[in-house]
Formats: structure tokens, sequence, C-alpha cells
């Protein structure tokens, strides 16, 4: 009887494993590529230079270059910076500089054409 309820125990919390796994997820993955794609160890800091992408599953973000602060989940993204939603029909905007919050998702959108505004994101 006691071989049996640890057998079945074992084929449960392999069956769990994998929830459990995700219940410590903060948040999604986030995917960055670009021309060169450095990190720095140091600073907990990845560095996408030249066609750099960064989808967060919020907003799918291209510019020149993105650093991502792993220690601070935070990026910011410039030069040539164009933002979509990752979900829906939203128009996608285009400015100078980019800096948004992965934990909250709230940041700063810098355009300078016409004239230089600030908004939220």
């Amino acid at each position: 009887m006691f071989r049996a309820f640890t057998r079945v125990a074992i084929v449960f919390a392999c069956m769990l494993a994998p929830v459990a796994a995700l219940a410590g997820t903060a948040h999604p993955a986030v995917t960055l590529t670009g021309n060169v794609v450095s990190f720095y160890a140091g600073h907990v800091v990845l560095d996408a230079r030249g066609g750099a992408r960064l989808d967060d599953g919020v907003l799918h973000v291209s510019a020149d270059r993105i650093i991502v602060d792993l220690r601070a989940n935070r990026y910011l993204a410039a030069g040539d910076v164009t933002a979509a939603p990752a979900f829906g029909s939203g128009t996608p905007v285009s400015g100078a500089a980019m800096s948004v919050d992965l934990t909250t998702h709230r940041g700063l959108f810098v355009s300078v054409v016409p004239t230089l505004s600030k908004s939220d994101v």
C-alpha cells in the first residue's frame, strides 16, 4: 500500500512541477535581438546595437540601440524608435527614445518631430 502511494505521489509531483515553475515567473520573457547583442555580467545588462528589436509581451519595439537592465527590470530604446502593441490593432508610434519599466509596463516616450514632446507609455 505504501509503495502504491509513493508511486502516485511521484506521478503527481512530475505533473505539477511545470506549474510550480511558472508560478515563480515575475513577468513574461523578454526577447531581445540585434546585429550585435552584448551581455555585461557585472552590471546585469543586455545591450543590442544595430537593428535592435525587443518584445516584452506588451510592446514590439525597434530602435538603433536597446539596453535592458535586468536588475532594475527596465529597458531604454534610443535612435529611430518605433513601438507597436503586441496584441490588438494599435497604431505604431515613432520617436527618438523610450524607457519602460518591465514590472509595471509604464514608461516615457520622447519624440522630436515636429517639436519636442514627451508622453507616458
